[in-house]
Parts: structure tokens; sequence; C-alpha cells
């Protein structure tokens, strides 16, 4: 399945027989393997809770969505760029695959599908992947032997101060420039939204 595939489709409550909400982007677990939860625009639904169909996303009832973040949360890699670990760039990250079970298979960019086993690290900026199995070896290698400074994903406390009606728009590219009420630039056109440009 890709989460292309879902975004925007209407979240159905089965039990009551009416639209709660619309699929507006998703969390993964910590270490970005797995499809968590859903972002409904008014909260979050466990990934596990929600069924796929044709037409709708399908929940048993309206409680199924929750204000509160899911713990282990990870902002989605989506429409951030995807590196190759000798610093060349496929473009955004435009769509995930996951399989049956929801772990993430494959990153789409730049028209390729790369395997998600290949990523070195990802970030709240970007992911990097290697070209081969003995390459990312090599790599964990030689970054384990020195003190990685690589940013790690934003911890739960800090997601939880981003309303979830906003953090759809994080690792999406602005498209003009956004100035304050002083008419201070504060964010630049073409910048990634991070989860401290909407703080």
């Amino acid at each position: 399945m890709k989460f292309s595939e879902i975004l925007d489709k209407p979240l159905l409550s089965l039990s009551e027989g009416s639209v709660v909400g619309k699929v507006r982007g998703c969390l993964l677990n910590e270490d970005k393997t797995r499809l968590l939860a859903l972002d409904t625009g008014d909260g979050w639904v466990l990934a596990k809770d929600a069924q796929v169909g044709e037409s709708a996303v399908l929940v048993k009832s309206a409680d199924a969505v929750s204000p509160e973040l899911p713990a282990g949360a990870a902002m989605s890699p989506l429409y951030l760029d995807l590196f190759g670990s000798d610093g060349s760039l496929s473009g955004p990250i435009t769509d995930l695959v996951f399989d049956e079970k929801l772990s993430l298979t494959h990153f789409v960019a730049g028209g390729a599908e790369v395997p998600r086993n290949l990523m070195l690290s990802a970030g709240e900026n970007a992911v990097v992947v290697c070209p081969d199995e003995d390459t990312l070896k090599k790599e964990r290698r030689r970054l384990s032997a020195a003190k990685r400074k690589a940013s790690a994903p934003p911890a739960v406390s800090d997601v939880e101060k981003v309303s979830s009606t906003f953090s759809y728009l994080i690792g999406r590219k602005v498209a003009a420039d956004i100035f304050n009420q002083r008419g201070e630039k504060i964010v630049r056109k073409n910048s990634v939204v991070s989860l401290h440009t909407l703080q």
C-alpha cells in the first residue's frame, strides 16, 4: 500500500456511520520502520486500528480518534530529501510504501522506489540511504566509531506542542516567503517546514 493511496481519504466511523476526519498525514515509529498513526486533522488514529477501504479509511468508532499523540511517534519522512551516502540527491520523498503488516518497505523519490532496508539515517531534514548492503554495513561501522552528531527525531514532548492540525506540514517545502506581523521574514521560500518552524 502506498501512503498516497490513503492521503485525503475520509475517516469513517462504522458504529456511528459518520465521517470523523480525513487522512492528512502520518507518523512512523521512532526508528522509522513502521506506520504508527494517521493524522485526521483533529487527532490521531493508530494505524493498527484502521482498515483501508476503496473510498475511505474505516475505524470501529469515533473514539478511535485521540487528541493525544501516540507514544514512540516520529514524524513521517514524506517530502524530505533523499540523499545517497555519497552525497547524491535523489529528490524529495514523494511517497511511502508499506506492506500488509504496516512495515515501511520503500521510499519513493525521483520516480524510483528505494528499499527502506538500505536506510543509513533519517532525521528532521533528510533521509540517507546506501546503494547496497555492503556499503550500508561499512558506513554504520564508520559512524559508530565516531560519535554521531546527526539530529534525532523530535521527542514526543516536543511534537505534542505542535497542534495536530498543522503537523502534516512538517517536511513540506514553503511555496513563498512568510513574514511575521512586523514584516520580518521568518521562513524562506523553498525551505522545508520543520517542527521548529511550526513552533
